[in-house]
């Protein structure tokens, strides 16, 4: 107890010096714990983006579209697919997209875009794409 009354006493010595290091260290704190806040916050709304706008929970795609998004990949027997996933129990909603890059054009310049041909009633039940 006597080093503990010897530290205090001590650190309150010199009090501008004390109040100084005290408030720097709680500012750095709640900036940290701001930020680390922020940066969660900022990765849940990005996970749950890509979910409900760009992939969904699932992805069923032809095994070399990753390799070259052509528009031509397509996955074979996708009707047959869907129908399939439409009688699983597991599965709520399903719906069938169309995915390619294209660039559009003006007279000011270019710019790439990825385009997504979606069925609107079937894609209200998967994603967010309808608002």
């Amino acid at each position: 107890m006597l080093i503990i009354s010897i530290a205090w006493k001590n650190v309150w010595r010199n009090r501008k010096r004390s109040l100084i290091v005290i408030t720097a260290v709680l500012l750095g704190t709640a900036a940290g714990v701001f930020t680390s806040g922020l940066m969660v916050g900022w990765v849940n709304q990005r996970t749950h983006s890509l979910v409900y706008t760009e992939t969904g929970h699932l992805k069923i795609h032809h095994p070399d579209f990753l390799k070259n998004e052509e528009i031509g990949l397509l996955v074979p027997q996708a009707s047959e697919l869907s129908a399939f996933l439409a009688h699983q129990p597991a599965i709520k909603a399903s719906s069938e997209r169309l995915k390619c890059l294209v660039m559009a054009a003006t007279s000011r310049g270019t710019t790439g875009l990825t385009l997504h041909g979606v069925e609107p009633e079937r894609e209200k039940a998967v994603s967010d794409l309808h608002t």
